[in-house]
């Protein structure tokens, strides 16, 4: 099997960012295994780079530069788990506008700016997921999209939170 080497950034090493880390960490091989790529967290931006942390991760990865995000070498998808409007709505729209993908768990973002940021990552030719932001992360999204193609689904509307 061939396997791809897929670089990512995660924005924002709070509750979430961490929890990311820890899973693509523990379930390297199996997420390999199941889609074919190695996930590899090329960057982390943090607001506080001297912020003691339980978690260690390896040296260079971490930083409080987004620009360093957007110009590190080969990072594929952008990861933003900051939350709020301010400043995650800009790097969301700056990763799009550079060519990233992102998957985003901010309903708040998405609920006021969504067609703005959809309509930049269709003009980008990039992907813009949010199924992390639906339901408590349960996947209906992809269920919505892949199983009822033949229906006419017209509008959903809401945040639903946990």
């Amino acid at each position: 099997m061939i396997v791809k080497k897929v670089k990512i950034a995660i924005l924002g090493f709070g509750n979430v960012g961490k929890g990311v880390w820890q899973i693509l960490q523990e379930n390297s091989e199996k997420i390999s295994a199941c889609s074919g790529c190695v996930i590899e967290v090329a960057r982390i931006l943090v607001r506080d780079m001297d912020k003691p942390r339980e978690i260690v991760v390896p040296e260079g990865i971490m930083t409080d530069d987004f620009e360093e995000i957007l110009n590190a070498d080969g990072v594929d998808i952008v990861v933003e788990l900051i939350g709020g409007e301010y400043p995650a709505k800009d790097y969301i729209l700056r990763s799009i506008r550079a060519g990233k993908h992102v998957v985003t768990a901010n309903k708040l973002v998405l609920a006021k700016w969504g067609e703005e940021l959809f309509s930049a990552a269709a003009e980008e030719k990039v992907q813009l997921y949010y199924e992390a932001s639906v339901g408590g992360g349960i996947p209906v999204i992809r269920g919505i999209n892949e199983s009822l193609t033949a229906d006419r689904i017209e509008q959903i509307i809401g945040i639903i939170n946990g």
